[in-house]
């Protein structure tokens, strides 16, 4: 959800515009962000869900926005189903990359 990787900064983030427009479409949406725990959008708030097998695994499609250091893309691209890279962050991944779109 942060702007840039390894911060917490929010602000001008293209990701809030992204998960809004994602739930305005009627979608199930939640994030991942270790600098960014919760947030509030408009009168919700929003809790950071951990990066955890399940998580992954049962998602559609992980949009990765934001190339934090902190998120094993290896591991990530192993167990979605689709994944979304922006920021091109799993350029390094060598598993199967047929489930990686790249923006």
């Amino acid at each position: 959800m942060s702007f840039k990787r390894n911060v917490g900064d929010i602000r001008n983030s293209s990701a809030l515009t992204i998960l809004e427009l994602l739930e305005a479409r009627g979608l199930d949406v939640s994030h991942h962000d270790p600098f960014v725990p919760r947030l509030t959008l408009g009168t919700r708030r929003l809790e950071s869900v951990a990066l955890e097998l399940e998580a992954v695994s049962t998602a559609d499609c992980v949009v990765i926005h934001t190339d934090h250091d902190t998120v094993d893309y290896e591991w990530l691209v192993t167990h979605a189903r689709l994944v979304f890279d922006t920021r091109n962050a799993t350029r390094d991944v060598r598993v199967d990359r047929t489930r990686v779109v790249r923006l």
